[in-house]
């Protein structure tokens, strides 16, 4: 059964908590708003991103100025809402007060365990800086690339593919809520794309989230991919709508 304020939560606690071990991060709760400071790590689209589940859009623009204040910040939210399309009511008061939205993406999510045949690849769990190296010679600095952080982490897994001696492909995993998998980053290298390792990947990663006791995976991923997902059971659990405005 879905229930998509809890599927919002699950994903903003392991979105942010993915980005506070590879990136160094600071979570930020400014209740009920919560979310990341990027400041000082060299992530450089914007300065504050925060999560809006269940609020008014009064309340989280109140709280929002007032911790800000005269501060020179970019500032990124994240709406979250059950229908697709989502009501003048809620985004009227986001643009009134200068919010420019960009777009609209669903968290996927499908019940665990689900199975499915994939072809027979070499995937293995990433646990010492060797492996971290080895994958980051031949991964996408900002695709596929891999943080050492990860190894002294209980809570992110990478896992990567090896063939033809060396990583064409890797994916992360965070296990920061309760009940929920959440899946940060899928990449293959594009020469050995359309030949199974993402979904042997994925198969991994479901059957690493059920051994850590969770019954279900989300995702957020890009436009392109989402078909993609849902031929293996993924469907939107909920949506979220990202704002942006610069303060200062």
């Amino acid at each position: 059964m879905n229930d998509p304020i809890r599927t919002a939560n699950a994903f903003l606690t392991s979105f942010s908590h993915t980005f506070q071990v590879t990136y160094a991060t600071k979570s930020v709760d400014l209740a009920p708003l919560r979310g990341v400071d990027y400041r000082g790590t060299g992530y450089t689209p914007t300065d504050l991103e925060f999560g809006v589940i269940d609020t008014a859009p009064e309340e989280a623009l109140y709280v929002l100025q007032t911790a800000i204040g005269a501060e020179e910040l970019k500032v990124t939210l994240n709406v979250f809402h059950e229908e697709e399309e989502p009501v003048q009511d809620l985004f009227g008061p986001y643009q009134e007060f200068g919010f420019e939205m960009l777009y609209t993406s669903p968290v996927l999510k499908v019940d665990l365990p689900a199975p499915f045949e994939v072809a027979p690849v070499d995937i293995r769990m990433v646990t010492r800086t060797e492996d971290v190296a080895f994958a980051n010679a031949t991964l996408a600095e900002d695709d596929g690339r891999l943080a050492e952080s990860v190894l002294v982490s209980s809570t992110v897994r990478d896992l990567i593919t090896v063939m033809d001696e060396q990583v064409v492909a890797s994916t992360e995993i965070t296990l920061a809520a309760d009940s929920m998998g959440y899946i940060s980053k899928m990449y293959t290298l594009p020469d050995y794309r359309r030949r199974g390792i993402a979904a042997a990947l994925l198969n991994r990663a479901h059957e690493e989230m059920l051994g850590a006791g969770r019954s279900a995976s989300i995702l957020a991923p890009s436009y392109m991919a989402r078909n993609y997902y849902q031929r293996f059971g993924y469907a939107p659990a909920v949506y979220f709508s990202v704002l942006t405005r610069n303060f200062g």
